[in-house]
């Protein structure tokens, strides 16, 4: 689901459902599903969207799809380190995890977000990480 509908054809060559343009402003939860064929969502990836919509509209959206099984998980992608959606998701009592390590600052570029009763911790490492390519993704601190 997208504002801009030239991310079609790469959306659908990695296998994906695509529609757009869509107002996630607008959506509600059957609307999300229907845009991607009908079916429950193992995986919605939000990448780069909540510089555009974080408010109450896409806390619930997001709510309503994981409480109503909808969809499985969210996986969120971001610009900043620091997103005001995940206290308004804990507000409605879901399990946020900081995918990105946190030994240095807060850094909630890349979240799980799942219902409370699916959440399972991720273990955090407390020093830098051995990555292979270690400015993918940029973190300060690795």
């Amino acid at each position: 689901l997208d504002l801009q509908p030239a991310w079609k054809p790469y959306a659908e060559t990695a296998g994906c459902a695509f529609a757009a343009p869509v107002d996630v402003n607008k959506i509600t939860p059957d609307d999300v599903v229907k845009a991607c064929g009908g079916q429950t969502l193992d995986v919605l990836v939000v990448s780069y969207l909540l510089i555009y919509c974080t408010n109450d509209h896409t806390a619930d959206l997001f709510a309503a799809l994981l409480e109503r099984r909808l969809a499985s998980l969210i996986f969120i992608s971001e610009r900043t380190h620091e997103q005001d959606i995940v206290d308004m998701l804990l507000r409605r009592g879901l399990a946020v995890t900081a995918l990105m390590p946190q030994h240095v600052e807060l850094d909630q570029r890349q979240l799980l977000v799942t219902r409370k009763a699916d959440h399972r911790p991720i273990p955090q490492q407390q020093g830098p990480l051995d990555l292979l390519f270690p400015n993918v993704p940029f973190a300060r601190g690795t």
